[in-house]
């Protein structure tokens, strides 16, 4: 029996060597919420509002997400492709609608309301996400190509928007309270926010990205991060077992990189605003020191013109000098000849007063610049304000968790749900108690041992899921699902298991980052068992024959 090494369009028969491609064929991962470690175009100098976001990151959130057996996969790619698509059709007070499923609202509203502007992405009823982590990948894509962000960025805070929207979901006075008028028109009390539940995410669904002013894509201090050290986040994060330790050290980086940058931006604001006064004190100073135009005649006016007697002397050119002044002066017009007079000279205090109206404007604007800068340096003081209370909060707690006599054992352990299924939880032996909320439902009792991590098949999507046996975060995921019960052996670095094509069961090979490398070129019997000697694995034929393949 043969091997083919599978790409996206073509099936390749496997001889002598083997090539690793990645399968682009199979659904997005349908994992729980809690599974998931915390992970351009002009938009007018709006940006993220972080503070809003990070206000709920502690919050006991929890999203009913859709388990059951997946009809139709689609490819994490084609997942962000929503969002990007959202992002690239976003446009300020504008309503973009990608077919009839996903829509975008960007509301500015009144520039000077202090409030804050928001992109509103809804679900419309023909909306198909039904799980947490694909309404995430679609957020993450939408800010990466609307606002500019990086990936890991993206996915922070595409995490902390749901949570957001879940813990205010139907609030009207809180949104009231902080956004727009404009943007408070467009929410509905009834799909304000996202559900935990899944069933009613289409239809009603309204998620709400903060947006704030002053700041451009990218820039680091666009969100507030004085919302992520909130008494209630703080709080919730003091609660776990590990006091959050590591993620009140990670905000307090982000942290401290803020206010570096602001620092940087007030002080160079501040040079700029020196700089331009006293170039207006200098304008100023050389308008009062600059004598006023003489009032007699002016050196350019013209001559007066030459009588029909003119002497030879008056015959010469208007711009030859004549030797002698006092001729000229002794020259009298003809008595019936009109004197030609000069006009009038403008009055020479006109142009100082436009530049000194000027030099006022000026100092108006450095005068509401200077108002802003202050506000500014209030907000960053309050902010360093709490940075130090942060500091001081998480050295203590981190000597008290020093102190402790010794860590929780934590395990892995496979607990029957009482429906016939199984889940993976983590137990602290202590207890015994749950050590984490997060479970995994399993497509059956079986996990593995699979370098340092836990294998499992997701009950769900049926992928092979690697996970960290202490927290149970996932390390890695198969893009294309198993056959749930089927035998798993390990050779090498590989992984030997049953996937199915078109109702036929063959045998798939998948390297130690769970993509399917090649699978057996014939069909073998979905319940055949899978033993490894040497370069051989014996198999049992889709009709029941004994079939041995060669993995070299």
């Amino acid at each position: 029996m043969g091997w083919v090494i599978l790409t996206g369009v073509m099936i390749i028969r496997w001889r002598p060597f083997v090539l690793s491609f990645f399968l682009l064929m199979g659904g997005v991962a349908a994992l729980p919420v809690s599974l998931v470690p915390g992970s351009l175009p002009a938009v007018s100098a709006l940006e993220i509002d972080r503070s809003e976001l990070e206000a709920a990151a502690g919050a006991d959130i929890e999203f009913e997400s859709f388990l059951g057996e997946v009809q139709q996969f689609d490819t994490a790619q084609a997942i962000r492709g929503i969002g990007s698509a959202l992002g690239q059709g976003a446009a300020e007070d504008e309503t973009y609608d990608y077919f009839n499923r996903y829509i975008i609202r960007r509301i500015i509203g009144d520039p000077l309301d202090r409030r804050r502007a928001a992109d509103i992405i809804e679900f419309s009823p023909a909306a198909r996400v039904d799980h947490i982590e694909n309404v995430r990948r679609i957020l993450s894509e939408f800010l990466i190509t609307a606002w500019g962000y990086q990936r890991g960025d993206a996915d922070l805070l595409a995490r902390f928007i749901t949570i957001y929207n879940a813990v205010h979901r139907g609030d009207m006075d809180f949104f009231v309270a902080r956004y727009r008028e404009a943007v408070s028109n467009a929410l509905d009390p009834q799909r304000v926010g996202i559900a935990l539940s899944y069933r009613d995410w289409p239809g009603q669904t309204q998620m709400v990205v903060p947006l704030r002013g002053g700041r451009d894509p990218g820039d680091l201090d666009a969100v507030d991060p004085g919302q992520l050290v909130g008494p209630a986040v703080i709080g919730d994060l003091r609660s776990r077992a590990d006091l959050g330790i590591d993620d009140r050290k990670a905000i307090i980086e982000f942290i401290e990189r803020v206010v570096e940058v602001r620092l940087d931006e007030i002080a160079l604001e501040r040079a700029e605003i020196e700089e331009e006064r006293e170039e207006i004190a200098r304008r100023r100073e050389d308008l009062q020191q600059d004598p006023a135009p003489a009032l007699d005649a002016d050196p350019q006016d013209p001559l007066p013109e030459a009588t029909p007697h003119a002497d030879e002397d008056d015959l010469l050119p208007p711009e030859t000098p004549r030797e002698d002044p006092e001729h000229e002066v002794d020259q009298d017009p003809e008595p019936d000849r009109p004197v030609q007079e000069d006009a009038p000279a403008p009055p020479p205090e006109d142009e100082s007063l436009e530049d000194e109206e000027a030099l006022r404007e000026r100092e108006e604007a450095l005068d509401q610049r200077e108002e802003e800068l202050l506000a500014e340096e209030a907000e960053l003081g309050v902010l360093m304000d709490q940075l130090e209370e942060l500091y001081q909060d998480t050295a203590e707690d981190q000597a008290t968790l020093h102190d402790r006599a010794a860590p929780p054992d934590l395990v892995p352990f496979v607990l029957a749900d009482g429906q016939g299924g199984y889940e993976i939880a983590v137990v602290n032996l202590d207890g015994p108690v749950l050590a984490e909320r997060q479970i995994i439902p399993l497509a059956g009792r079986t996990v593995l041992e699979y370098r340092g991590g836990l294998l499992a098949v997701h009950r769900g999507t049926r992928r092979m899921l690697l996970l960290e046996p202490s927290s149970l975060s996932v390390r890695a995921e198969s893009e294309r699902s198993v056959r749930p019960g089927s035998r798993v052996v390990f050779q090498g670095n590989s992984i030997l298991t049953l996937i199915e094509e078109n109702g036929a069961a063959f045998v798939g090979e998948f390297d130690s980052d769970l993509v399917l490398v090649r699978r057996s070129a014939d069909a073998v019997s979905p319940d055949t068992d899978i033993v490894v000697r040497g370069d051989h694995v014996l198999v049992q034929g889709s009709r029941g024959d004994l079939r041995v393949l060669n993995l070299q």
